[in-house]
C-alpha cells in the first residue's frame, strides 16, 4: 500500500501515532488549566473558594460526558467515517475555546467570564474524547488493545505535563495571551491528522472529495435513538459487561478515599507542607505513573487487560494495607515517598488494563455509548469515594481507613474472574474492521 493510501484501519503504527496524539492534545489544555492557570491566577490573589469553583466548572463537562455517547454513535458523516467527523469539529472547537479566553483583558478579575469559557472548552474537550475512544473500539485489533492503551494514557500524562510545566513557563516569560497562541498552534497542528488520514480505504477525506461510505460502517450504525437504547439493553444484557459495570463503579472507590484523606492526613498529622506533598505526587508519582502506563500496555497485550487489572489491584491493595499497619514507618520520609509512587504505578498499571478490558467488552454497535458510560460509571466511582471519607474519618483512624481501602479493594480483583472479554464479541458480533488486515 503506497503511504498517501494508509487509513487508520488498515494501518497499525499511523493508528497508534493518531490516538497518542489525539490523547495528548486532551492533556495539554488539561495542565495548563488544572496546574499553570491556577497558580499564575492564585500568585494574583485569587482565594481557594475560587480556585474550587474555576475547577469545579472544568469538571462538570466530564461528568456529563456520556451524554455525547448516543449522538455520536447515532449520527455521522459516514462517507467521510464513522469517528473522524466528530473529532475533526471538536478538535477545531478546542482550539477555537482555548484561543476565546484572549477576549478576557484581565482573567485575575473576570472570573465569571473566564469559568464559562473553561467549562466550553471542556465541553468540546470531552466530545473528542468520546469520540476518540469511540475510534480506538472501532480500529484498533485485539493484539494491540493493551499496548494503545497504554501509549495513549501515557500521551495524557504527558500533554498535561506539557500544559502544567511546559506552558507555565510560557505563561512566566510572555503572559497570558501567548500561552494560549501556543496551545492554539499544537492543538490545530494535531488537528491535521483526523484531516488529512482517512478511516478506512475508499471514504472521502471531506465532504465534497470523492469516496462513500464503508459498508461495515453503514451496517454497524444504529438507525435512530431508540435503536442506540435498544442496543446498549442488549450490550449490557451479557453477564461480562454487567460485572464490567460493578467493578467499575467500585473500583476507584478506594482512591476516592484516599486521595480526599491523604492532603490533610500528610500536611496536618505528618507535618508535611503542601507543596511537599505536591512535589512528590506530581513529580516522582507522575514518573512512576507515566512509566507504568507504557510498559503496561505492552503487558496488556502479553498477558491480558483482567491480569494486568488484577496485578494493579492487588499491588495498591498491599499498599494500603501495609501502610496502614506500620504506622511506625509514617515519619520515615524516604519510605513514605516510596509508598505514593508505589501506589501511582498500580493505579496507572490497573488503568490501562481497565481501559483494554472495557473497550474489548464493549459492542461495537454501540462503543462510543457504553465505553463512555464505564468511563462515567469510573468517574461516580472515585466521587462515592471522596464523599466517603468523611464518614469514615470520623470513625476510624488514618491507618485503619487505609486497611479499609486495600481490604475493599481486594474484594473487587475477585470479580474480575467473572468477566469474559470475548463474550460481547462471541455473541453480538464485531464489525468488519475485525477482519481488516494490518500494513
Amino acid at each position: 500500500m503506497h503511504p498517501s493510501m494508509a487509513t487508520l484501519s488498515t494501518h497499525r503504527h499511523l493508528r497508534l501515532f493518531a490516538l497518542c496524539a489525539l490523547y495528548f492534545a486532551q492533556g495539554l489544555p488539561y495542565g495548563f488549566i488544572s496546574v499553570s492557570l491556577v497558580a499564575w491566577l492564585a500568585e494574583q490573589g485569587l482565594t481557594t473558594a475560587e480556585t474550587g469553583q474555576l475547577l469545579f466548572w472544568a469538571g462538570v463537562p466530564w461528568s456529563l460526558k456520556f451524554l455525547w455517547g448516543p449522538v455520536i454513535d447515532r449520527y455521522t458523516i459516514a462517507s467521510m467515517g464513522r469517528r473522524r467527523p466528530w473529532i475533526i469539529v471538536a478538535q477545531a472547537l478546542m482550539a477555537l475555546s482555548v484561543l476565546s479566553m484572549g477576549v478576557l483583558d484581565d482573567p485575575a478579575h473576570q472570573l465569571l467570564g473566564l469559568s464559562w469559557l473553561i467549562c466550553l472548552h471542556n465541553v468540546f474537550n470531552s466530545m473528542q474524547d468520546v469520540a476518540v475512544d469511540a475510534l480506538a473500539v472501532d480500529i484498533l485489533k485485539d493484539d494491540e488493545r493493551g499496548k494503545a492503551n497504554g501509549l495513549m494514557w501515557g500521551s495524557k500524562y504527558l500533554g498535561t505535563s506539557v500544559g502544567g510545566a511546559g506552558i507555565a513557563t510560557v505563561l512566566a516569560w510572555s503572559g497570558f495571551q501567548m500561552a494560549l497562541i501556543v496551545q492554539v498552534v499544537i492543538l490545530f497542528a494535531i488537528m491535521c491528522i483526523p484531516v488529512f488520514v482517512r478511516e478506512r480505504p475508499g471514504e472521502k477525506r471531506m465532504p465534497w472529495s470523492e469516496g462513500a461510505a464503508d459498508p461495515g460502517v453503514l451496517a454497524s450504525r444504529p438507525t435512530s435513538m431508540a435503536g442506540v437504547v435498544r442496543s446498549l439493553v442488549k450490550a449490557f444484557s451479557l453477564r461480562s459487561s454487567l460485572v464490567g459495570a460493578l467493578v467499575a463503579v467500585t473500583c476507584y472507590i478506594p482512591f476516592g478515599i484516599s486521595d480526599a484523606v491523604s492532603p490533610v492526613f500528610f500536611t496536618q498529622d505528618l507535618g508535611w507542607s503542601s507543596e511537599s506533598y505536591a512535589q512528590i505526587v506530581g513529580g516522582p508519582g507522575m514518573i512512576c505513573g507515566l512509566i507504568a502506563a507504557i510498559v503496561g500496555g505492552w503487558l496488556v497485550d502479553r498477558f491480558g487487560a483482567r491480569t494486568m487489572m488484577a496485578i494493579g489491584f492487588v499491588g495498591g491493595a498491599i499498599a494500603f494495607v501495609l501502610f496502614g499497619l506500620f504506622e511506625s514507618v509514617w515519619h520515615n520520609t524516604s519510605i513514605v515517598v516510596f509508598y505514593l509512587c508505589f501506589q501511582q504505578f498500580f493505579v496507572s498499571l490497573s488503568t490501562v488494563g481497565k481501559f483494554a478490558l472495557f473497550m474489548r467488552v464493549s459492542w461495537v454497535r454501540v462503543a462510543g455509548t457504553q465505553f463512555t458510560a464505564y468511563m462515567a460509571l469510573l468517574n461516580l466511582s472515585r466521587s462515592i469515594g471522596n464523599l466517603s471519607a468523611g464518614p469514615l474519618d470520623a470513625r476510624l483512624d488514618y491507618g485503619e481507613i487505609f486497611v479499609v481501602c486495600g481490604v475493599f479493594l481486594f474484594l473487587v480483583t475477585l470479580l474480575l474472574p467473572f468477566i469474559d472479554p470475548g463474550q460481547t464479541r462471541r455473541v453480538l458480533g464485531g464489525s468488519s474492521g475485525d477482519e481488516e488486515g494490518v500494513a
